[in-house]
């Protein structure tokens, strides 16, 4: 994928987050009201843009959520997306994640210097990472 699709699948992701954003959404008939909003808007950048086709996934203050799909996932044989069809992102999710761990940072929540043993020691599969018990948060900032 080129930087241009790249770059207006990120800005699409920040004008569907912009809809949203400031929005206190409690009711089932404002849910819906909402999704039809950021359908619309999914469908229009979808028009306006050069890619197949996107899903993205809300989840609201109150704890609802859903799913949102435009375009094709096979242009050829016109299958549509749907919003349970899953896309690679590559190592975008790391962007997301370190941002959030620097927060979480500022909060005072975590220290990068802390073992992650603390925060996912109790997991099952924990014991089974090689050398978990030395990694750090920053370690996994890296």
């Amino acid at each position: 994928m080129s930087l241009k699709p790249k770059l207006l699948m990120i800005a699409l992701g920040f004008l569907l987050i912009a809809e949203t954003a400031g929005q206190r959404v409690s009711f089932a008939s404002e849910v819906v009201e909402l999704r039809n909003r950021l359908q619309a808007k999914f469908d229009s950048l979808h028009a306006a843009g050069q890619f197949p086709g996107a899903t993205a996934g809300f989840v609201l203050a109150d704890g609802s959520s859903f799913g949102l799909a435009t375009g094709f996932s096979d242009k050829t044989k016109k299958i549509r997306m749907t919003p349970a069809d899953l896309m690679l992102q590559g190592s975008v999710g790391k962007t997301y994640v370190a941002a959030t761990a620097l927060q979480l940072v500022h909060e005072g929540k975590i220290n990068l210097d802390e073992k992650i043993e603390k925060y996912l020691g109790n997991e099952a599969w924990f014991s089974r990472l090689p050398n978990s018990h030395d990694i750090t948060v920053r370690m996994l900032m890296k």
